[in-house]
């Protein structure tokens, strides 16, 4: 019943001690001490130790930090209001306390510095844990009540957030999961392999875990066509020297094949509408983005929708209904983007007109609105920047994870010759899915070609 913390020490090798070492008598606490304290521990290599714990005061929770320094502790020192309090020291004696202030945001302060670092969003309703990786950064993990859509309106849902400190700062924080219920992660690692969280599923009474593994790649793993071309690409002449090639850890799913495929190079049976069908079939898996980048997207010439952008558009009009029923599904929102390569209409020498193609099709798909902010809907349509040259890549990202390098254009010929259009040419082409590390490559590649580009919405 007394505001009085208890401690034990011991040597290493040493059995814990039967009797108490110590106490220490912490601050003056109102109300009934049960619950309170909840003391967070964090050695140092010298032999020192950290503790951080909150208590409630005159109605307002504070948080607190002391040292144990010489075999003492020294008097506790308030660091902020809040709840939930953590502390970590790294290997060097760095030692951060992060906590969730009384606004629900999660701070972060160095003990070295008394700097103290705020995230604005999402709000913090767990206690926050933080490990370091193997490249020496910290990694943070808190449990959120709340998510924000694409459009930035907020929601509630229940997701574990993870932020890390970078040399600019601690990241934006991205989703390691949804869960179903309240849940309190923590993350564990060495510095030097690894990283685990856990994190509880109340739905499911179960603990459930995730590893993020440490990405090394070795050039022996791969053949001599492959180091010779992973060689070209460093050379410093396409990428920069320091630039990292996530050339391991990736899957081969398989081929897009145009038309169709022969059987004997797939069990995958032939559709009206060839690789086009495909290509929409992988945008359905979309939870939150998908990215098209192609250099030519053919109009829709006899008016009924037969012709290749019409098969990809009508998926985005199913994603569209799928989105306005049940914006629960897609709680991040969905983001559209489809960047055109500025190809020349040779007939009238002009530059850019395609673009209305695209517009044109979606209108007739469905596609009553671009942008929804209440539900997270979001079309963005562009032309590339430049005209000699214009662009002449041809691919798709899904959600930053799945990619899809290809040939073919959105252009009739590429159809089947039985095709209803009238129009198919029986065109050879491939694309090539990939998931895994490359397709993050594929991402920032599209944002360099969206940076600057001619966007019409």
């Amino acid at each position: 019943a007394e505001n009085i913390l208890f401690y034990s020490t011991w040597d290493i090798g040493q059995a814990p001690p039967v009797s108490l070492t110590g106490c220490h008598a912490g601050p003056n606490i109102s109300g009934s001490a049960i619950n309170q304290f909840q003391p967070r521990l964090s050695g140092e290599t010298d032999g020192s130790y950290n503790a951080v714990y909150s208590v409630v005061e005159t109605g307002e929770e504070t948080v607190y930090q002391m040292g144990f320094i010489g075999q003492e502790w020294v008097d506790p020192q308030s660091i902020g209001s809040g709840t939930t309090p953590n502390v970590f020291s790294l290997p060097g004696g760095d030692t951060y306390f992060t906590w969730c202030d009384s606004d629900s945001k999660v701070r972060i302060k160095d003990a070295e510095t008394d700097l103290v670092d705020i995230i604005d969003f999402p709000p913090c309703s767990s206690r926050p844990t933080m490990s370091l990786s193997e490249n020496d950064q910290i990694h943070l993990v808190w449990y959120s009540n709340e998510i924000r859509n694409n459009l930035n309106v907020v929601s509630e849902s229940s997701v574990i957030y993870e932020s890390i400190l970078t040399d600019r700062g601690w990241s934006d924080p991205a989703i390691v999961v949804e869960t179903d219920e309240y849940s309190l992660p923590v993350i564990a690692g060495r510095g030097n392999g690894d990283l685990s969280i856990i994190w509880s599923d109340n739905t499911g009474q179960r603990l459930n875990s995730a590893r993020q593994p440490v990405y090394t790649c070795s050039e022996a793993d791969l053949g001599e066509i492959g180091q010779v071309m992973l060689a070209v690409i460093e050379n410093g002449s396409y990428r920069t020297e320091d630039d990292s090639i996530p050339f391991c850890m990736n899957n081969y799913l398989g081929l897009i094949y145009m038309p169709n495929p022969e059987s004997v190079y797939s069990p995958q049976p032939p559709t009206q509408n060839g690789g086009f069908d495909d290509v929409s079939r992988l945008a359905d898996l979309v939870e939150y983005e998908v990215l098209l980048a192609v250099m030519e997207w053919a109009a829709d010439e006899d008016g009924g929708s037969l012709n290749p952008g019409s098969v990809y558009t009508r998926e985005i009009a199913k994603l569209y209904q799928q989105i306005k029923e049940n914006p629960a599904r897609y709680p991040r929102g969905l983001t559209i983007r489809i960047l055109l390569g500025n190809y020349p209409e040779l007939s009238k020498l002009e530059w850019g007109e395609q673009i209305w193609n695209v517009m044109n099709d979606l209108r007739i798909a469905g596609v009553d609105k671009m942008v929804d902010p209440n539900i997270g809907w979001n079309v963005e349509v562009a032309n590339y920047e430049g005209v000699f040259p214009h662009s002449h890549t041809k691919f798709i990202v899904v959600d930053g994870k799945l990619s899809v390098g290809a040939g073919f254009n959105f252009g009739y010929l590429h159809f089947p010759y039985d095709h209803p259009s009238n129009k198919g040419g029986d065109l050879f082409d491939l694309g090539i899915v990939i998931s895994g590390p490359i397709a993050q490559q594929v991402l920032i590649t599209f944002d360099d070609y969206w940076q600057g580009a001619e966007q019409l919405h």
